[in-house]
Parts: C-alpha cells; sequence; structure tokens
C-alpha cells in the first residue's frame, strides 16, 4: 500500500480537503488500513483476485480501480478515490520495485472522460493522503495476485 506523492498546482490543490468533513476521509484512510491488516493475515503475495474483489481491494482489469459507491461522494467532482492500481508489468516492467512505484497514467481507447476521471480518482487519493494499493501478478502464479 503506497500513498500517492505527486506535485500539485495550487489550482489543483485548492479547496479539496474542505469539500467534504474530514471525519468522511479519516474513515476511509481507516477502511483501508483495516483492509492492509487483513490481507497482510492472509498472505499478500498469494490472493486470489475474487478474494481481492470480495474485500473491495480490487474492482477487476482496469489499471486504476475506484469504488464509486462507497467514495464517489468524498469527492466534489464525484470521480471518487482511486482504491488500486494494476501494474501488468508489460507495459513498463522497470517501475516497480521493492519501495515503489511509478506509474504512468493511462491512455486507452475506452474514452477520454473515463481516462480523466480515473487519473483523476489517484489525484483525490494524493490530495487527501489515502492510501492506494498495488496489484500484480503473484511472482508464483499467474492464477494470484500480489498486493502492496
Amino acid at each position: 500500500m503506497f500513498v500517492l506523492e505527486e506535485e500539485l498546482t495550487v489550482e489543483e490543490m485548492a479547496g479539496n480537503t474542505n469539500e467534504k468533513p474530514s471525519d468522511d476521509i479519516r474513515a476511509e484512510r481507516t477502511i483501508r488500513e483495516e483492509l492492509w491488516d487483513v490481507l497482510k493475515k492472509e498472505g499478500q503475495s498469494e490472493v486470489a483476485p475474487q478474494r481481492l474483489r470480495d474485500l473491495g481491494a480490487y474492482g477487476g482489469a482496469q489499471g486504476i480501480w475506484v469504488d464509486k459507491t462507497r467514495t464517489g461522494e468524498l469527492t466534489p467532482d464525484g470521480a471518487g478515490i482511486a482504491v488500486s492500481v494494476l501494474h501488468t508489468g508489460s507495459s513498463y516492467p522497470d517501475d516497480l520495485t521493492d519501495d515503489g512505484l511509478i506509474y504512468h497514467y493511462p491512455e486507452t481507447d475506452r474514452g477520454e472522460k473515463r481516462d480523466a476521471g480515473e487519473v483523476e480518482a489517484l489525484k483525490w487519493a494524493a490530495r487527501f493522503s489515502v492510501p492506494v494499493f498495488t496489484v500484480a501478478r503473484s511472482p508464483t502464479s499467474s492464477q494470484r495476485r500480489h498486493i502492496a
């Protein structure tokens, strides 16, 4: 689990933490910290994708996953707060290390608004200092995931 560190402009930061009561953001951080504790106990290197979905840490094959039901109302634009990013290692294999991840914002054929919304959800995670999970293939099985 990591907290995004990103340089944001003054305009991007304007009004962000006062838009929603800080108790809601603290509650989301707590949810993720408790989820992280569960994953550490269960073994974060050998997790079935369905288990990650059941826990709310991962939602599918897209690169950036946002639980809009849980986090959409926490942001003034409705983008939500990113929960996890999928690192496949195929596009940028050297960007995942033991102590960090450089995540390249998506440019897909799914439509500009969807990509922009996912990028904005990552920015909200940075603005609110809410941890984001990294999901990658397990080193021992293509049917399992490693989460950090």
